[in-house]
C-alpha cells in the first residue's frame, strides 16, 4: 500500500512452487523497478508521483529496469486504473512479478506475486 508517501508491502504470495522474490534492494527506494511500486505509483496524481520520484530517483536495478524518470512517468500515465501490472526482470533477474489492484480497499492496495521467469505458471496471491 502507499501510506504517507511511502511504498509499504503488506502481503505477498509465497509458496514452495512460487517463492516470493527476496527483497534485496529496499522496496521504497526501488518502486520504479517492481510491479507493486509501479502499480501503486500509477494510482497517484502527477504531483504525488513527482514527489515520490524526487525522493527516490529512478536508477537501474537490473539491465531491464526503466532508466529514465520521463519514460517511467509515460509508462505510468498509460496504465489503466485497476489493471494488473507485470514487470519482467526489472527488480530481480529471472523473475516476472505482477501486482494486482485490490478493489475492496478504501485506498489503493496492491498484491505482489512473483513467478520464476522460466516457468509458465499463473501466480495468484492467497488471502
Amino acid at each position: 500500500m502507499y501510506r504517507e508517501g511511502e511504498i509499504e508491502v503488506v502481503c505477498v504470495s509465497d509458496t514452495p512452487g512460487n517463492p516470493a522474490v527476496e527483497e534485496w534492494a529496499d522496496f521504497r527506494e526501488t518502486g520504479h523497478a517492481h510491479a507493486i511500486g509501479q502499480c501503486l505509483l500509477s494510482q497517484l496524481d502527477e504531483e504525488a508521483r513527482r514527489d515520490h520520484l524526487d525522493r527516490y530517483p529512478v536508477q537501474p536495478v537490473t539491465p531491464y529496469t526503466v532508466r529514465d524518470g520521463r519514460l517511467l512517468l509515460r509508462r505510468l500515465d498509460g496504465m489503466r486504473r485497476m489493471d494488473p501490472v507485470v514487470e519482467h526482470q526489472e527488480y530481480a533477474l529471472g523473475t516476472v512479478c505482477a501486482a494486482i489492484p485490490s478493489r475492496s480497499a478504501p485506498r489503493p492496495r496492491r498484491w505482489r506475486s512473483p513467478c520464476p521467469f522460466t516457468r509458465p505458471t499463473a501466480c495468484c496471491p492467497r488471502r
